[in-house]
């Protein structure tokens, strides 16, 4: 893409607004970019950008894969001490004071994973606790307040379960 092609396009993106703005916006993506590059320096593979908010934490980052366009918002934390790793796919937003834990930052088992599909986001202070594989798909959005703590089963297991507590609450009666 040529310059003049890629200003026209940032112009008309932010028609309306005011330079002061534009400036803000500019100097907060700008920000974002290069927390991504540092981190990038430490992830277990990656092909795009990578964009990380204020206050962001991510450890363990080379369990980390990535496809393009990542982004991890403010004060979000991503522990990546998996077994299977945490593999996210193309164009993923993380939002703020989003927590993906597969185990605990300090000691102990060492939870599964999880892969998240193309073009999916977390919602803001969602928690994913996947000590079990978790597998979001293609295209989802997750909204906000949600909290993942078991591993995902399917929905016939969840009804055979369900049954059996039942019948074991109604033998106790």
């Amino acid at each position: 893409m040529s310059l003049n092609k890629y200003f026209a396009q940032l112009k008309k993106r932010f028609s309306g607004w005011s330079n002061q703005d534009v400036f803000t916006t500019v100097l907060t993506i700008i920000t974002y970019i290069l927390r991504g590059c540092y981190v990038r320096l430490f992830m277990g593979k990656t092909k795009g950008l990578v964009m990380i908010g204020k206050g962001t934490t991510i450890r363990y980052s080379n369990h980390l894969f990535a496809g393009h366009d990542l982004i991890i918002e403010d004060y979000a934390e991503v522990n990546c001490m998996a077994s299977k790793s945490i593999t996210i796919g193309n164009r993923v937003t993380i939002g703020r004071f989003a927590v993906i834990r597969p185990s605990n930052a300090y000691g102990g088992e060492v939870g599964e994973g999880l892969r998240i599909g193309n073009n999916s986001s977390i919602g803001t202070y969602n928690y994913i606790g996947c000590s079990g594989f978790i597998d979001i798909g293609n295209n989802v959005m997750i909204g906000p307040e949600l909290v993942f703590l078991l591993k995902i089963i399917s929905l016939k297991e969840l009804i055979f379960q369900c049954m059996n507590k039942e019948l074991r609450e109604n033998s106790l009666r």
